[in-house]
């Protein structure tokens, strides 16, 4: 055709597989590429043809490494977008690179956590061969998790060594990214894998985050508390606070101070929100830490993530393991998500199309 199109993706686009099947009898040529470099398994992911005539492809020695040539998509790019998770999981099986990019730099794992492929992540990371180290800070698997609200997802990336405290390109660590989305699910599960709260304090020198924000290193407008208190979340503000190493009394201050003299922040917020902010600073800066707390707090940062496994390695029973752990209050906050749209999974995992594979 005008468009480079073969006999054989005249075939695919049809989506009639005897007649596939012919054309590869008859000889025609598996990887021949049209005007944009998409060959006939390109073809068959993108238009979510039959698994079988993805198979047929594949067996007659279709190239999995082939991508298009504007967007630099392989078949295994295209599957993770249009959430076709059986060919996704043959493609991975029939050796796709997991190293590949496309042309916005996204790897098939970033792909999987953005479309909130829950069990396509775990297969992924199951291979041995996917990186969790990505060589670009505008497409880290674990921020677009933390921004999408993924918490299932986030916490399969933490137990397989992904790093909580990482910066993107923004400088943004994955628990401001929760937080600037609103996420409650993801803030949580992070927490719960031993995220950092205070991770923009302990850099030194020029940040990324410096070139974006007007004030000094570590910059307001990229704390976690202050995050939460843009989106009137109490309920936020309240778990990170009982996840801090220490009261965050100079940030509190701060804050305090803003919502009383600053009237672009005040008028956003009802008498009564005020009051149960207020309150809520007031208690944490003026009630110490009990002793048993104060502890938690210190061995919870020490360790870091993933903090559930780290906790098996110490000679403790379990009952001390679990208050480390915080269980009691992270199921309750879990319970608090179910009120939420999408529960604790995130609002689009809803949608998310269950195959077989």
């Amino acid at each position: 055709t005008k468009h480079g199109s073969s006999i054989l993706h005249a075939a695919v686009y049809g989506g009639k597989i005897d007649v596939v099947k012919l054309c590869l009898d008859a000889g025609c040529p598996v990887n021949a590429v049209d005007n944009e470099g998409r060959h006939a398994l390109l073809a068959a992911v993108s238009s979510r043809c039959d698994i079988k005539i993805i198979e047929l492809l594949l067996e007659a020695g279709s190239d999995v490494t082939i991508a298009h040539k504007v967007t630099k998509q392989t078949a295994l790019h295209e599957a993770l977008y249009q959430h076709f998770v059986s060919a996704a999981h043959l493609l991975i099986d029939k050796g796709s690179s997991l190293t590949a990019v496309n042309d916005e730099k996204k790897s098939p794992l970033f792909l999987a956590c953005q479309r909130g492929l829950t069990e396509t992540v775990a297969y992924l990371l199951s291979t041995g061969n996917c990186p969790i180290i990505s060589l670009f800070v505008s497409a880290l698997p674990i921020h677009v998790a933390a921004s999408h609200g993924r918490a299932n997802i986030i916490r399969i990336l933490s137990d397989h060594g992904f790093d909580l405290n990482q910066m993107n390109e923004k400088g943004e660590t994955p628990i401001m990214v929760a937080l600037a989305e609103d996420s409650f699910s993801a803030a949580r599960a992070l927490l719960q894998c031993g995220c950092d709260l205070e991770a923009q304090n302990k850099v030194k020198g020029m940040q990324l985050c410096c070139i974006l924000q007007e004030d000094i290193h570590p910059h307001l407008g990229l704390e976690p508390l202050f995050l939460a208190l843009t989106h009137r979340n109490v309920a936020m503000m309240r778990m990170l606070l009982q996840c801090y190493r220490q009261v965050p009394c100079r940030i509190l201050r701060v804050l305090m101070g803003l919502l009383k003299r600053t009237a672009g922040i005040n008028i956003h917020y009802t008498p009564q929100q005020k009051k149960e902010i207020f309150d809520l600073f007031t208690e944490h800066m003026s009630n110490p830490f009990t002793l048993a707390d104060a502890c938690r707090r210190c061995i919870r940062a020490c360790l870091g993530s993933p903090l559930q496994t780290k906790t098996l390695q110490l000679p403790i029973v379990n009952k001390v393991r679990n208050y480390i752990l915080m269980e009691t209050e992270f199921d309750s906050w879990q319970e608090i998500e179910q009120d939420m749209p999408g529960g604790s999974t995130g609002f689009s995992d809803i949608f998310v199309r269950r195959e077989p594979f």
